[in-house]
């Protein structure tokens, strides 16, 4: 729908009509719940205002007047930030984070936040304050048609998370693309999920500045868009150093990257990593990934099995990492200096105990707790050291296989999109947690039984 001929220059009704079709569009998918803020009358008012402007062209910007999508985590001045969390119901932003801003700067209109797991925490779509998320493929692909109730909000596919909603509005053409925040998945899961194009650039390429954290050292910036060319549109125009963020990369200027499609992948070196083919992949999944591998070999390009021994550790040790962070991050909503506040005078620590226990959900305070757990001082020795080790003897080996390959390609989830009656949130038992870590000898043998506990529970 949002693919058009640059050349031609759009008018203000042009515009203004492109955007009552995506109102309409949103007003037909609204039980999709992608966003958790509209602003389609700010949007109107965006339109007036950019056609008035002579210092953004409409030729040969395929982001002029396009509607945009952002996740709730990103600052927008003058709307409504949450989190999809109740902790910050009330905020508003008084300043737009740089992304936003360089976006709107090229000519696109937020029309809107979209729906997320409360603070970026989950890869469902299912763990926010607002109403839950719906995979759009539920009611459009023909396999689900009759399966699925509209009306239900307890029977439907999941978008996957945490930037389900910006996922979602894409893939149901509401807009013409959207950004998300990555982690550990958070753009990559939903936009396969719900069949778009995802991309979580490398971290420093897009600025930071204003997204809310959720883990400072992975978070980034990511785009969803419905084909790679639009992906490549906002990726050059947001991308670039950010003197508000320092760990953006500014060493040598950005260079637009250019596509070229009649370039061939003769030659073209992919890895698939076996250690992903596990009993617990859907035969689904596989045999997509192999019809893929067959077609990339058939057009020329070599595609060979690797071993990356140390994988069996990512999970974990980012699990671990998150979850620090997190309990780090989460300290600031304390309910004194801005956020929700608990109606309770008994004592300082009562007020912040009520605050946080009414905020934050499960997700959200589990994972607090287990960062405190992990940052104990006893703990955190041992599985420091055991991280060091872990990453020194895996640097060599995976750099030199690495170093072999053009591609490593490998699937997003290991399972396709979950029927909401079988997706189970992973929660830990701490207590249980706790008795297996003091019982191993070897710190990164627990830190993986933790995390097998994760898959059993």
């Amino acid at each position: 729908m949002w693919s058009r001929a640059t050349q031609h220059t759009l008018t203000q009704a042009e515009l203004l009509a492109a955007l009552a079709k995506a109102e309409l569009l949103q007003l037909k998918w609204r039980s999709l719940n992608a966003f958790v803020t509209e602003c389609w009358d700010q949007a109107c008012k965006d339109v007036e205002i950019l056609t008035s402007k002579s210092s953004v062209c409409s030729e040969n910007n395929p982001l002029y007047g396009m509607p945009l999508a952002v996740k709730d985590n990103f600052c927008t001045q003058g709307v409504k930030t949450a989190c999809a969390s109740k902790m910050l119901d009330s905020f508003v932003p008084p300043y737009t984070c740089t992304v936003v801003d360089r976006l709107q700067n090229r000519g696109m209109i937020v029309v809107g936040k979209t729906s997320m797991d409360s603070f970026a925490m989950g890869s469902g779509g299912m763990d926010g304050t607002n109403l839950p998320t719906k995979n759009p493929w539920t009611w459009a692909a023909p396999q689900y048609q009759g399966k699925f109730s509209k009306e239900s909000d307890a029977d439907f596919r999941i978008p996957g998370g945490s930037s389900g909603g910006s996922a979602v509005a894409v893939a149901a053409d509401i807009v013409y693309g959207a950004l998300g925040s990555d982690t550990g998945g958070s753009v990559r899961i939903p936009a396969a999920y719900c069949g778009v194009v995802g991309l979580k650039p490398t971290t420093g390429l897009l600025s930071r500045h204003g997204l809310i954290p959720l883990v400072n050292s992975l978070d980034c910036p990511g785009i969803i868009t419905k084909t790679v060319e639009q992906c490549t549109s906002m990726l050059n125009a947001v991308a670039g150093h950010d003197p508000l963020d320092s760990t953006t990369y500014h060493s040598r200027p950005f260079k637009p990257v250019q596509l070229h499609h009649q370039d061939s992948i003769s030659g073209l070196k992919i890895g698939i990593p076996q250690e992903y083919l596990t009993p617990d992949t859907s035969q689904e999944v596989i045999k997509v990934w192999q019809e893929v591998a067959d077609k990339l070999e058939s057009a020329g390009a070599s595609v060979e099995r690797i071993s990356l021994s140390h994988l069996q550790y990512s999970i974990a040790c980012y699990s671990v990492l998150n979850y620090c962070e997190v309990a780090s991050n989460m300290a600031r909503f304390d309910g004194i200096e801005y956020g929700h506040r608990a109606a309770t005078d008994e004592s300082t620590e009562a007020l912040y105990a009520q605050t946080r226990h009414e905020a934050f959900n499960d997700v959200v305070r589990g994972r607090i707790f287990a960062g405190n757990y992990f940052l104990l001082k006893r703990l955190l020795v041992v599985t420091m050291k055991s991280f060091i080790s872990k990453r020194l003897s895996c640097d060599d080996s995976s750099i030199k296989i690495l170093r072999k390959l053009s591609v490593q390609w490998m699937c997003s989830s290991l399972q396709w999109h979950w029927e909401l009656p079988h997706y189970i949130p992973l929660f830990l038992d701490w207590k249980t947690a706790h008795s297996v870590l003091n019982k191993m000898s070897s710190p990164s043998q627990a830190i993986l039984q933790v995390y097998q506990l994760f898959q059993c529970l």
